[in-house]
């Protein structure tokens, strides 16, 4: 259960992208009302359509694969490879997701003019000093949700165990545990920063794109190694 909940949050933390400016809030609207050619309008449209289409779609699926992971999770028994398994396919649909949002994301900075790209999605996107508070925020508020459930296990571990050296091993196990997790969403929440910047810049290119998602990725999938 543990292992689960831990997993469970990075995969969580990790979530964003600088590709996914299809969810900007009421972008379609400001679309329809600051792009006039419409044959471009209808392009842009119906392309950030079907990137919402795959990211709901892609939402259903990771919601089920948590499921799984906090089932295998509550059997003691269960090895960390059936956990990681499911990991690994989860882990390997997002990549597909991730490329062909990219490419989507490519294509609409050629659609847009730099003026409507700068009215839609750059002043959509958290200005550098919202973003780098929203990230704070939210560190602070995982971080407080760590300390209290690593608090809550302690006090099981302590009431359970009776032999004490087996009770020693297993809390310095979760204390070095706890803190490798802590690192963990810290550097995470950091490209989580670094995204907006991303997202708001017209001119990012391929590579750029690549090398964020790269050193996110094997993020989460270091950290999900090393837990399981």
């Amino acid at each position: 259960m543990i292992i689960a909940f831990l997993v469970s949050l990075l995969i969580n933390t990790l979530t964003g992208g600088p590709v996914e400016i299809s969810m900007v809030p009421k972008l379609e609207k400001e679309i329809k009302s600051h792009v006039a050619d419409d044959e471009r309008k209808n392009e842009i449209l119906l392309m950030i359509k079907e990137a919402k289409k795959e990211i709901k779609q892609f939402g259903k699926f990771r919601k089920n694969k948590l499921k799984e992971i906090k089932k295998i999770g509550v059997k003691r028994e269960a090895p960390s490879e059936d956990m990681f398994e499911i990991f690994e396919i989860y882990n390997n649909t997002r990549l597909s997701l991730q490329s062909d949002l990219m490419e989507k994301r490519l294509t609409l900075q050629e659609l847009f003019t730099d003026e409507e790209w700068e009215l839609i999605i750059e002043n959509a996107v958290f200005p550098s000093e919202k973003a780098r508070e929203k990230a704070d925020k939210q560190e602070g508020k995982i971080e407080q949700k760590i300390d209290k459930f690593i608090a809550d296990i302690k006090g099981a571990i302590e009431s359970n165990i009776e032999d004490e050296s087996k009770r020693s091993n297993v809390l310095n196990s979760l204390d070095n545990y706890s803190t490798t997790l802590v690192a963990f969403i810290e550097e995470g929440q950091e490209m989580n920063y670094e995204d907006y910047n991303i997202a708001r810049n017209k001119n990012a290119n391929k590579n750029e794109l690549d090398q964020f998602y790269q050193r996110q990725n094997q993020l989460r999938y270091k950290g999900a190694k090393e837990y399981m």
